[in-house]
């Protein structure tokens, strides 16, 4: 730090700041520098120095000196918009006295995504995040969080900064969500005063569930806004463990009846075999489904009665083409059943 200091005319700025060590291997920076490619260290020195620096600098100065390093080197090319992400997030974790994160790297190069796959947030990382989402929510339109251990104050900051006017496509995947969460997505949605969203894609995959009500709430929000949802085409709720009894599932089809669904997965949920036969019969009514996904739940049951709601769905379903049955305890007898109905449906392509 010193000598990038020195070297960039910087000296007045580090005489006042503590001489920080060059990040180690057990620290974020020392991490990102020893998973990179030999041939990308240059750049990854360059993003050590800028991380650490954010600690010692004003964010203005900060920038300034990490772009004439990079202009200088032929690094990289930062160009207006970018200063902007860089300089927005950290005046953000400034305000909330958090250490900033390499993960806001990637709006640089596709602002209108904001993606964190398996990155450790605090709820004060979270928070920031937020505040970056509603300053450039007008930009952003791809949103992922997934596996960062988030709390649910972390998620509940997260869903209440999202513009679903803008946002395409919506991913918290991984993480805790619980009463917190739903009360900041239903205030959102009272917030908004749009009659339409453009989200076309919305995801809790594997999310921990501390409340066995929130995907029943969840598939209320979206059915009392089915006409804002209209263009909502991908529904991933597989893996929240609990919580899809029969009134859920009448609320879960009321909603796929009601607009654009193509896509849903509720798989690895602990649905019984009553409760998809209930399902199954009442997708018959159902004109856009094309991918359904029921995999790792109960589908045994005596006289093979939800094997023939299978049946039943596959003939007179007209769209669906991909059907995911597997791991669900189906018996011999069951998948006697199940391939007749795929050798006569006119519309199943896949089976699983």
């Amino acid at each position: 730090i010193r000598d990038f200091c020195l070297s960039r005319g910087l000296g007045d700025v580090y005489k006042r700041q503590p001489p920080l060590p060059l990040a180690s291997t057990t620290s974020t920076a020392g991490k990102f520098l020893s998973s990179v490619n030999h041939s990308m260290r240059a750049r990854a020195q360059e993003f050590v120095l800028a991380e650490k620096a954010i600690s010692c600098f004003e964010h203005q100065r900060l920038f300034s000196a990490y772009k004439r390093v990079s202009d200088d080197r032929n690094k990289i090319a930062l160009k207006e918009s970018e200063e902007e992400i860089y300089t927005v997030y950290a005046r953000f974790c400034l305000e909330k006295n958090v250490n900033p994160l390499p993960v806001i790297a990637q709006m640089a190069n596709a602002p209108t995504a904001l993606l964190v796959d398996t990155y450790r947030l605090s709820d004060e990382h979270a928070i920031v995040l937020a505040k970056v989402l509603q300053h450039f929510s007008r930009k952003i339109h791809t949103i992922l969080l997934r596996a960062n251990s988030l709390t649910d104050a972390g998620s509940a900051a997260i869903v209440r900064a999202v513009d679903f006017e803008t946002t395409s496509s919506f991913r918290i995947e991984q993480n805790l969500v619980h009463n917190g969460f739903l009360r900041d997505f239903a205030a959102n949605l009272a917030a908004s005063s749009t009659d339409r969203f453009v989200l076309k894609e919305f995801s809790l995959a594997n999310c921990r569930v501390m409340c066995p009500n929130l995907a029943g709430g969840i598939l209320k929000l979206l059915l009392e806004n089915s006409d804002r949802f209209r263009q909502l085409e991908y529904l991933h709720l597989e893996g929240l463990k609990s919580g899809f009894n029969d009134s859920v599932i009448n609320l879960l089809v009321d909603f796929a009846n009601s607009g654009s669904l193509i896509f849903l997965d509720i798989s690895s949920n602990n649905i019984d075999a009553p409760t998809l036969r209930l399902l199954f019969t009442k997708l018959v009514a159902n004109k856009n489904l094309r991918h359904l996904n029921v995999a790792w739940n109960n589908m045994k049951a005596p006289g093979q009665e939800t094997s023939k709601a299978v049946k039943t769905l596959l003939m007179e379903h007209e769209s669906l083409l991909h059907l995911d049955l597997s791991h669900t305890n189906l018996t011999g007898e069951d998948a006697v059943i199940v391939a007749e109905a795929v050798r006569d449906s006119r519309a199943i392509q896949a089976l699983h």
